[in-house]
Order: structure tokens, then sequence, then C-alpha cells
């Protein structure tokens, strides 16, 4: 890999000269975000302004994951008969988010398909063992939602500014700790560091910036504490459920604790992710939509 001098590319990501601007959208779905009084009407008028994320919406509300018979046809059927108000505001976001940066980021082995994979099963877990979570301030399941669908966003930008060196940590690293690691040593950063310089300065909710610099620390206090550490054993759990698809004995203790320690008890974690299982093909119905 080419060396590329440290501090150079410090100065460049922090100031993020060649990142593109947050458009004038994903500033009022922002708005949204935070805006409990948005009818329906108002949300819909926002997503018509851009026909892409339209046709995402709409062919969300049509996957088999909401098992609708007859077909959503427009925006407010989707928000209405589908998925409701929030779960428009964090999918509409998200999407909004991601097509910042073009169709597909500059690096050829960032598999796009493979982010929103981890995306959409993060945060349906998350929002699922949020209401069990016992530590204060409770995560809203709106809020674990919306962090899971970007908890690595800051893989992106990486993608984005650095796509050689994304490319060839991509073909080596064993895992995100890993990646990160590897792009310190490569360029100076990592996936962690530039998700919340861009994320503040797209001015993204901070319970989201916190998840996005923190969820990969187990020990992670500080504000958003209860939600960081649910996104850390959420994210723990996804990944293990990828690479070794059961949970057993000793194995499974260890990949619950991180949730066990937030008040969730291990018949609870077994059953939502029975749940997020028997829904694995529905599932996937929305990544393809969103990936593609």
């Amino acid at each position: 890999m080419q060396e590329i001098e440290v501090e150079k590319i410090r100065v460049r990501v922090q100031d993020l000269t060649e990142l593109p601007a947050a458009s004038p959208l994903v500033a009022s779905l922002l708005d949204a975000i935070g805006n409990d009084d948005i009818t329906i009407r108002e949300l819909a008028a926002l997503i018509r302004q851009e026909p892409a994320l339209v046709a995402r919406i709409i062919g969300l509300a049509n996957s088999a994951y909401f098992g609708h018979v007859e077909p959503i046809t427009s925006v407010e059927e989707a928000i209405f008969k589908s998925l409701g108000l929030q779960l428009t505001k964090s999918l509409a976001l998200s999407i909004a988010l991601v097509g910042s940066f073009g169709h597909k980021p500059g690096a050829r082995h960032f598999d796009l398909y493979r982010f929103w994979s981890d995306a959409v099963l993060t945060a349906t877990l998350a929002r699922t063992l949020s209401g069990y979570v016992r530590t204060m301030p409770r995560p809203s399941s709106d809020d674990a939602y919306l962090a899971g669908m970007l908890h690595n966003f800051g893989m992106l930008p990486l993608a984005f500014l650095y796509p050689e060196a994304t490319d060839d940590v991509c073909e080596s690293a064993h895992g995100e700790a890993d990646f990160a690691r590897r792009m310190q040593q490569a360029i100076g950063t990592d996936q962690y560091e530039v998700g919340v310089l861009l994320a503040r300065q797209w001015q993204i909710p901070e319970q989201v910036v916190a998840v996005i610099g923190h969820a990969h620390e187990p020990d992670y206090e500080g504000d958003y504490q209860p939600l960081v550490r649910l996104l850390y054993g959420v994210s723990g759990v996804v990944h293990h459920l990828r690479n070794e698809a059961s949970f057993e004995g000793e194995t499974e203790e260890a990949v619950f604790e991180p949730l066990r320690s937030l008040g969730i008890d291990a018949v609870r974690i077994r059953g939502s992710l029975e749940s997020l299982q028997r829904k694995e093909a529905a599932l996937e119905s929305m990544v393809h939509v969103l990936a593609h």
C-alpha cells in the first residue's frame, strides 16, 4: 500500500474539503427527525423532493417484510399503511445520507449490500431489545433504530475519500476492529473518527454521533451510555449470527453478556433473535430495495 503522510491525512479529514455537503433534503429530514408534530402530508412532501427517495420508500413499503397484499403506490400510503411516521423518518434520513456519496462509493471492494444488510439487521434487533433495557435513561425504540441504521456511517466517507486504502484494507481485514486498526496504520484515521467528524458537520443527532464514534467500545461511559452499549451488544450478536449462525453454551453467554449487563435477560434475547431469523428473507427484501 502506498505510504501517505499521516499529518496530511489528518488535516484533510479535519477540513473534509472533498466530501459532499449535506443536501437541503438531508437538513429538512434532520429537522423532521426532531419534530414530533410533523404530519404525514408534510413528511411525504419532503420525500417527494427527491424522486429516487420516493421510489425507495414505496419499494420498502411494498417489500415482503411489511406483507401488504394490495400494492402501495404513493408516499402517503407508504407512511400511513405500512411504515409509520417514525420508521419513515429514519429510513428516509438513512437513504438520503448514504445517497450523498453517490450511487456507490469509490472503493471497489466496499460492499454496499453488506453495509445495508448490517444496518437493517442491527436496527431491527436494537429497536426490539430497546424496550427491555433496564439501565436509565432507557433508549427509545426510535433512537435505537436510527442509531442501528447509521452505526457504520463512518465507512462511507472513508470509501469516498480514500478508495485505494479502503480497498486494500477491505481485502485483508478480519472484522470491524481489525479494519479500524489497519486504517489507522495506513492513513492515520479510521471509520469512527471520520464518521464522528462528518456526522457533527452534518448535524446528525448527538445520540447517533455517540453511537458512530463509540459503539465499538464495550466499556463506554458518557452521554447516551445505555444506547451506545445497546448498539455494542447488538452489533456483536449480529456479527456472531452472520459468522457462526448458532448460540450455544459458553459462546451464547459471552455474546449475550453486553446485553445482559443492560438488564436484558437471555430469554428476551433468544426470543428476539428467533423472530429476527424467521423474518430473515423478508428483511433481505428491504436490503435489496436499499442497496439497489
